[in-house]
């Protein structure tokens, strides 16, 4: 079985001894790192087990659609020793975000084609997304150390690695993909984002700049650029940077969204606030815009305005996640605006199993830290405020 040829790994990189995303929790298609689910039919040989050819060798008139799930499920169940079946039927579970089906499909894949890096690659993305992430670190691992284990093994391998909190390690696997294919800008963007947590944006910044000589219009390079500038204080070109962004997105993006979700990764969440109100008032009603701003209100300890956007927000898209477990918070912090009879949502539902709320865990695992130091008083601080202690009248005696 021949795999794809790819360049060899360093030994001794990564294996040594957060869960995520995009901090954006809304950001648009593509920016999550575990998007590329059809890299691997696509990579793969057609007769990955030597069985006759499957719908990867057939004219494109014939194939079946990659979400049909009913003809996909029929394809598997007649092939059940086929791993080209499994392994689409895998990701299209994956796609349709059924998770756990989707694992054991992907799964059922890998066991077919033992050391089938494409397929095993995909069976660790899926686990990631089904927050398995212990498990994922054991299927990545010796896919990234093996000899010419690829880039993009190294980096989802990083991700496995962040998820459960072995954040050095991870970030030499992203390191390390980044070197391999410094076109890689998921890889050089989790990097950049651990360095830059862990106290380094400067070499966050060098390695984010670098990669612009090869992907000189990249929107989440230029996103992350943005980001690394607002952490050393460079305020106006952190701004050209995420204006830039908004402009190369093929999808219509806010730049000051980009900048309140930059702030809020800071904890810098007064700033947040002033910049998710104006892209709000960009764009009215766009759920994204509504939902971060009463998520960082609710940050802010303001429950009231916070309850007023993520009811409209539910009210336009009542699946939304994120607004779910904003409300849940806000009514948390203000329990006397719950209305008499309105259905709200329990405690599970504030974190659904979808791949989304995982990588908004991990990014939020990879964000920056907030200055250690002492506080400075006064009315512009930008962190969450903090609780009023209560005083106490000393007896004398």
């Amino acid at each position: 079985m021949k795999r794809p040829r790819t360049k060899k790994a360093r030994s001794g990189d990564v294996g040594l001894a957060e869960a995520p995303p995009a901090g954006d929790l809304h950001l648009p298609a593509g920016d999550a790192g575990l998007d590329s689910h059809g890299a691997a039919a696509q990579a793969h040989d057609a007769g990955v087990n030597g069985a006759a050819p499957t719908a990867a060798a057939l004219p494109a008139a014939h194939r079946p659609g990659p979400n049909d799930l009913d003809v996909l499920f029929t394809a598997a169940a007649g092939r059940p020793d086929d791993a080209d079946a499994q392994l689409r039927l895998g990701l299209a579970l994956l796609r349709a975000r059924r998770l756990d089906e989707a694992v054991a499909a992907l799964a059922r894949a890998a066991a077919l084609a033992p050391g089938h890096a494409e397929i095993g690659l995909e069976h660790g993305r899926a686990l990631i997304a089904a927050r398995r992430s212990e498990e994922a670190v054991g299927v990545l691992a010796p896919l990234a150390t093996m000899p010419g284990g690829s880039a993009r093994a190294f980096h989802a391998y990083g991700r496995a690695l962040g998820a459960v909190g072995r954040l050095p390690e991870a970030e030499t696997a992203f390191l390390t993909a980044a070197e391999m294919a410094p076109d890689l800008a998921d890889a050089v963007i989790d990097a950049a984002k651990l360095l830059a947590r862990r106290g380094a944006p400067d070499d966050a910044l060098a390695l984010l700049d670098r990669t612009r000589t090869h992907q000189p219009e990249n929107a989440r390079v230029l996103q992350q650029r943005g980001r690394v500038l607002l952490q050393l204080g460079r305020t106006e070109a952190a701004l050209e940077a995420f204006a830039a962004a908004a402009r190369a997105w093929a999808a219509p993006v806010d730049a000051d969204w980009l900048a309140g979700g930059g702030y809020r990764d800071l904890r810098q969440y007064v700033q947040a606030v002033v910049h998710f109100r104006q892209a709000l008032h960009n764009r009215p009603d766009h759920i994204p815009h509504l939902v971060d701003l009463g998520l960082t209100l609710v940050k802010l300890q303001q429950p009231g305005e916070a309850l007023r956007l993520l009811r409209r927000a539910i009210e336009l898209a009542p699946e939304n996640p994120g607004a779910q477990r904003g409300l849940a918070l806000a009514l948390r912090l203000e329990p006397a605006a719950e209305i008499e009879g309105e259905a709200q949502p329990a405690p599970e539902a504030a974190a659904p199993q979808a791949e989304a709320e995982a990588e908004a865990e991990a990014e939020a695992a990879m964000a920056p830290e907030p200055p250690t130091g002492k506080r400075k008083s006064g009315r512009g601080a930008d962190t969450e405020p903090r609780k009023k202690k209560g005083s106490r009248k000393s007896k004398r005696h």
